[in-house]
């Protein structure tokens, strides 16, 4: 089979099996509006993750000011528990359990080492938390948000367990935050494309068929 057609061919799969690999659950750093690879994208729910490290040290009045009309992460809101505690943790980790809580063993220190890289925690201490979900305002000297706790212990060996829990903040508490951008549709292949460029190989293979029966 000649070279063009070949390359027409591998091009035509390439399209078709893209948005069948993106189905398969993977975390890749992406570029976002702050920076370079400021970003985790979750190809099993099209939800961007805002790493962690661009919003170290706000408080939760500077997100929330942040995350609204006309902010600089005004795509961006605040994780819920399904996604981080049900979705991001428990697939990530390859829990039993469905969803993260209660103190749930994540496994070796080296693996949550990597997902502390890969999402932006540069704190080197041995306890680290965030904040997500944070709720509606309904009391005066403060806000409802749950906050995800990471502990390290070194005995037996050296793992990390983790727990979440429903607290009360101030709008000048600072952390880290767990924010996410609404999930991206898929991208399917366009039918008229695909069925063009079959159209235009099955042309050009007869043309090619032509040629060779002139030469003989």
């Amino acid at each position: 089979m000649p070279k063009l057609i070949l390359k027409m061919l591998s091009a035509f799969v390439g399209a078709v099996a893209l948005p069948m690999s993106l189905a398969h659950a993977d975390w890749i750093s992406v570029d976002t509006a702050q920076g370079p690879s400021t970003g985790v994208l979750d190809t099993s729910t099209g939800l961007t993750w805002l790493k962690l490290s661009v919003t170290e040290n706000w408080t939760i009045g500077q997100v929330e000011s942040a995350t609204s009309e006309g902010g600089v992460l005004q795509n961006y809101r605040y994780a819920n528990g399904s996604e981080l505690n049900c979705g991001l943790l428990p697939n990530y980790f390859n829990l039993a359990t469905p969803c993260a809580g209660g103190f749930v063993t994540l496994g070796n220190a080296a693996t949550v080492q990597q997902f502390f890289d890969l999402f932006g925690f540069f704190s080197s201490q041995r306890y680290r938390f965030a904040y997500f979900e944070l709720r509606p305002r309904t009391r005066i000297e403060g806000r409802d948000a749950f906050v995800s706790d990471f502990f390290r212990y070194d005995t037996p060996v050296p793992h990390y367990e983790y727990d979440s829990q429903l607290i009360t903040v101030q709008m000048e508490q600072a952390g880290q935050h767990w924010l996410v951008a609404e999930a991206q549709a898929v991208p399917e292949p366009n039918i008229a494309l695909l069925l063009g460029a079959g159209a235009f190989g099955l042309m050009a293979m007869r043309r090619t068929s032509g040629r060779q029966g002139r030469r003989t």
